[in-house]
């Protein structure tokens, strides 16, 4: 009677077996060599599952067991308990980390704790020591669709991502970071910029309009209903909830018809104060941006503090938003809208988080047929309009805020083919039209 043939040779706590087809044979590659599965053993987890970690490598039998070596001793340094956490748990104790070691500033600290909170939402429900390359560049395509993430921004976040994966390799709860073999996403400079047409624009703008009368109208019927109880029930009523309804909504509305009106970015916005608004005069001055993390701060450039002309109908909005601001809020106990309260304000009277403008503009833009619009080709829309429309670089320039006119120039030369053509006619009239040719 025959013996049977051992297929596993067990290694140390691990194995190496035979990479078999599905005709049964052992696999080879390109080159012909034999494939073998090398598998280490980490013990069981808390489940009493037996926990795991498998290599495929091509050679000899005795490569296959140097492999099963090299892979036992990457493992056994590693802390089995801290390599049970997931990709959440592991990015609070690095968040923990850089503000004990303060190694960040506060704001930094608190853009990175967003995004990783955002890539750990789509992460797979995997520990740490299961994580793959091909989990992490799932999860980090996933969040960048559903955030609407920009070339610089996804880059960003998953530069964060790999920092977080080092820290925990630094650590020995991982033997090796998953990001290491990932290409960081491209910043492509010469991205192509959608602009609205003048059609599209003036239909844009009357659906923002018509949505500012819809919510006013439904903001009178709130505070008429408040009206018919007493003033104290009223303002207790309201100081229950904490915010009064239907602001946020007009708020975000203002701040689309304000950027469209004067090519503000959307932080340049949401940071503007009711001091900054001279609505007598007609023009609003930028100086400060609210940024993702929350914070106030100056514009990058001395270009960035800059004063901007409104047109009249804009001006009349913002008369009518400071007055039903001021009255809508007045049960809060606020200031109202003067001093350094601002003009986009949410329901609490305070500022509105840019995350949650960005979340109400997708849900808004899909409602009035603008379903892939991103706010800041608001921006661009009233660069290629103004250029195309004969308005002289340095104009265009002041008012994006832009540090120089070659800047403007780069990115919207795109949008002066009329006055190109226009200058070509001038230039035949100064000439005296065309030769006489015999």
């Amino acid at each position: 009677m025959g013996t049977r043939r051992k297929a596993r040779e067990t290694y140390g706590n691990g194995s190496v077996t035979k990479q078999l087809g599905a005709d049964g044979r052992q696999r080879k590659d390109r080159r012909g060599r034999l494939g073998w599965r090398v598998c280490v053993h980490l013990g069981t987890d808390a489940g009493g599952r037996r926990r795991k970690v498998q290599r495929v490598v091509y050679g000899t039998l005795e490569d296959a067991r140097a492999a099963a070596k090299r892979l036992s001793d990457e493992y056994e340094h590693i802390d089995r308990d801290a390599s049970e956490m997931g990709f959440a748990e592991l990015c609070e104790a690095w968040e923990t980390a850089m503000r004990n070691a303060n190694a960040c500033s506060d704001e930094h600290l608190r853009c990175s704790a967003t995004r990783l909170s955002n890539v750990a939402a789509s992460m797979p429900d995997k520990p740490l020591a299961e994580l793959r390359r091909a989990d992490v560049e799932e999860a980090l395509a996933k969040v960048r669709k559903q955030r609407g993430y920009s070339q610089s921004t996804a880059r960003k976040v998953f530069a964060i991502t790999k920092r977080v994966f080092k820290f925990a390799v630094d650590s020995d709860w991982m033997v090796r970071n998953p990001c290491d073999k990932m290409t960081a996403p491209r910043v492509v400079s010469n991205v192509e910029r959608r602009s609205l047409g003048m059609e599209e624009c003036s239909r844009l703008r009357e659906a923002v309009d018509a949505g500012i009368r819809e919510a006013a109208e439904s903001l009178k019927e709130k505070e008429s209903r408040l009206s018919e109880w007493s003033a104290a029930r009223a303002k207790d009523k309201v100081h229950e909830r904490g915010e009064v309804r239907g602001v946020t909504d007009i708020s975000c509305l203002v701040a689309v018809r304000l950027i469209m009106a004067t090519g503000m970015r959307r932080g340049e916005a949401l940071g503007l104060e009711w001091e900054c608004v001279e609505l007598d005069g007609g023009f609003v001055t930028v100086k400060q941006t609210r940024n993702n993390a929350g914070t106030l701060k100056q514009p990058k450039t001395s270009a960035g503090v800059r004063t901007l002309c409104i047109d009249d109908a804009t001006c009349d909005v913002l008369k009518w938003w400071k007055d039903a601001q001021s009255d809508a809020l007045e049960p809060l106990a606020e200031r109202g809208a003067s001093g350094h309260s601002p003009v986009v304000c949410n329901g609490a009277g305070g500022w509105v988080d840019a995350g949650n403008f960005d979340r109400w503009w997708r849900a808004y833009r899909e409602g009035i047929g603008f379903g892939d619009l991103l706010i800041h080709e608001l921006r661009h829309t009233q660069a290629t309009l103004l250029l195309g429309s004969g308005a002289d670089i340095k104009t265009v320039q002041t008012r994006l805020g832009h540090a120089s006119a070659a800047l403007t120039l780069d990115q919207y030369a795109h949008a002066m083919p009329a006055n190109d053509k226009a200058a070509a006619e001038l230039m035949g009239a100064i000439f005296g039209g065309s030769p006489k040719v015999a």
